[in-house]
């Protein structure tokens, strides 16, 4: 739902979400709106819900994959982590996302030298969609997934919250109670 709103108040933002090949309900404002607006049930999907068993998965097909994002340090302790359950999985490249416009050819190069599969960026929004739609016209034949967050709970630095309350959609007030300065806008 944040990400609609976004889209209200951003120039372009909307048309880089409807280029988008695959959207989903992350998060329990887009269950409720479809529930109020539409009438219609959906289940809230998060990368946090699932993204061992899609590690696992890219290990078993042999598929390259890159970390962009998260400050410094934090996709390279998420890579090793990742590593720890899944060590046949290949993470070709995995750069910071807090780079300028100047070091921007530099992710690029190493993208397009490495070649992966799929580019996961955590990097916020809209930021990582502005690169996942740029980055796609470079690499055409890469999966580009905006993760947001991952990382940081991946890596440790962010606690994700206990599976009883994303189960029950209530990882957004796990959020708040746990950091309301960074997140309060999105849920108000």
């Amino acid at each position: 739902s944040w990400t609609l709103v976004q889209s209200m108040n951003i120039p372009g933002l909307r048309r880089l979400l409807a280029s988008s090949d695959i959207c989903y309900t992350d998060g329990m404002g887009v269950v409720i709106t479809l529930l109020c607006t539409r009438l219609r049930r959906a289940t809230k999907v998060t990368a946090n819900s699932f993204y061992q068993l899609l590690f696992q998965e890219l290990a078993n097909q042999k598929l390259k994959v890159a970390f962009v994002g998260s400050k410094p340090g934090v996709a390279e302790t998420a890579k090793r982590r990742i590593r720890g359950r899944t060590p046949e999985i290949d993470i070709c490249v995995c750069a910071s996302g807090y780079f300028g416009p100047e070091d921007e050819e530099a992710v690029i190069n190493e993208l397009v030298t490495n070649d992966p599969h799929v580019v996961f960026l955590g990097m916020g929004q809209p930021l990582q969609e502005h690169y996942a739609f740029r980055w796609r016209q470079i690499l055409p034949n890469t999966i580009f997934y905006c993760v947001g967050g991952l990382f940081d709970i991946i890596s440790g630095k962010v606690a994700g919250s206990p599976n009883w309350m994303r189960r029950s959609g209530l990882e957004w007030l796990y959020r708040f109670v746990r950091t309301p300065e960074k997140v309060w806008r999105r849920y108000t």
